[in-house]
């Protein structure tokens, strides 16, 4: 009996040390997420966002989809590409950036 407990104690060990790229949502429930983009600020990110949004229009307009295996689905993948890029849009950092343009007011005015 000891043995097994021990081996459950390794395993749960094992399991936190290991599984670690899907983390549990902070506010959503039975969803995760993944830590897994690091950037070096909103420069970087909007570079990231810009060049995945440019590899889909390239694909799109000039993607040679017959070349695909049939296990791949190209607009697929390019959905997927684009559902990303849409979620690492700093948007509450726009709405700020807004903000504080208010505060500062327009030179013109």
């Amino acid at each position: 009996m000891k043995t097994q407990k021990t081996k459950e104690q390794a395993m749960v060990e094992l399991l936190k040390n290991k599984l670690v790229i899907l983390k549990p949502h902070d506010t959503y429930k039975g969803k995760y997420k993944v830590d897994l983009l690091y950037v070096e600020g909103y420069g970087e990110l909007l570079f990231t966002i810009r060049s995945l949004l440019y590899l889909c229009i390239n694909s799109l307009e000039h993607g040679d989809f017959k070349a695909y295996s049939a296990d791949r689905n190209p607009k697929h993948n390019i959905q997927d590409v684009l559902e990303l890029a849409s979620r690492m849009i700093p948007v509450e950092e726009g709405d700020l950036l807004d903000e504080l343009r208010g505060i500062v007011g327009d030179k013109k005015s």
